[in-house]
């Protein structure tokens, strides 16, 4: 029984996914302004970025005794990927969960802790991004407009969400509140209070968004009539993996784009550069997830068929 289920999910992923890439034609059309060597480079940059987060979720998985080797990691995340592609309102986050929960037995609270450590690693890692980027506003390097839009209180709202944002963890990861937590899910969330699964997050999200602003830097140099310089691109790609956590269509299509498209005059865009920069951006992003994910698909339902 469980079998034919596994297959009938597998065909029609397979068969959404070509529809997704039928509907999304136009998108792919704008790869076709890039040699063929930029677009290895931008899909060897997607790729690092799946790592990244595959990192993470391994050291999740040590931390609760589940050996989620970084390859397997790294499939899980790809499927995610093509599930999110497909699913809205982030429930391939309800499917990634499930895969895990039956093939490494990771439950539904320990799969909660991780949740939250994303979105939380996310959290602080832009903001404090941002916050960097506008104290180096003020040595000289030309980021103030950038930044800020040369106004100084831009700087002390960031500083002050970035704050409440850090007052509002240390809070939360104190070991005297979490002892507050029901004795069970005080057990499965202490994930949060990990210095070492901390550090492999934040380190993970770091790689993450440096490959996001690689890629924009790149797709921005190949569109724009001067070059895209590296904070710009960090800052976009820092709003955008923000953007990403409260994602409501399949996806996040149209919203990713707009976010590119109104930030684009940030790196120094025009309106139309913008724009080919997010369709080129989503072209590579929907033919990674699409083409690896379909592949990968089997192989993680092969993986649930044979934890029973």
């Amino acid at each position: 029984m469980k079998t034919a289920f596994l297959r009938i999910v597998y065909a029609t992923f397979v068969v959404f996914g070509g529809a997704y890439l039928y509907v999304h034609r136009e998108s792919l059309d704008a790869l076709s302004a890039y040699s063929v060597l930029t677009l290895i480079v931008l899909s060897a940059l997607f790729h690092i970025g799946v790592a990244a987060n595959a990192l993470q979720l391994s050291a999740v998985g040590h931390f609760y005794k589940r050996d989620i080797s970084l390859p397997r990691a790294y499939a899980i995340n790809l499927v995610y990927g093509y599930y999110n592609l497909l699913v809205p309102f982030k429930g391939a986050v309800a499917l990634k969960g499930y895969v895990l929960n039956n093939i490494y037995g990771l439950s539904y609270l320990e799969y909660l802790g991780a949740m939250l450590l994303t979105g939380l690693t996310v959290v602080v890692g832009s903001l404090t991004a941002i916050l960097l980027g506008a104290v180096l506003s003020n040595t000289g390097l030309g980021l103030e407009e950038t930044i800020t839009g040369g106004a100084n209180t831009g700087k002390l709202w960031i500083l002050a969400i970035v704050l409440f944002c850090v007052a509002g963890l240390a809070l939360f990861m104190n070991k005297e509140k979490l002892d507050g937590f029901a004795g069970t899910a005080r057990a499965k969330l202490e994930l949060l209070t990990s210095s070492k699964v901390w550090i492999i997050s934040l380190s993970s999200y770091a790689m993450f968004v440096s490959a996001s602003a690689a890629r924009l830097a790149i797709l921005g140099a190949s569109v724009g009539s001067a070059g895209v310089s590296v904070w710009p691109s960090l800052l976009v790609a820092n709003v955008l993996a923000l953007v990403r956590l409260v994602a409501i269509t399949p996806g996040n299509v149209g919203v990713r784009e707009a976010v590119i498209v109104v930030l684009g005059e940030v790196m120094g865009l025009g309106h139309q550069e913008a724009l080919a920069v997010a369709l080129g951006d989503r072209a590579i992003m929907v033919l990674n997830q699409i083409a690896s994910g379909s592949i990968l698909h089997r192989r993680v339902l092969s993986w649930m068929k044979d934890a029973g």
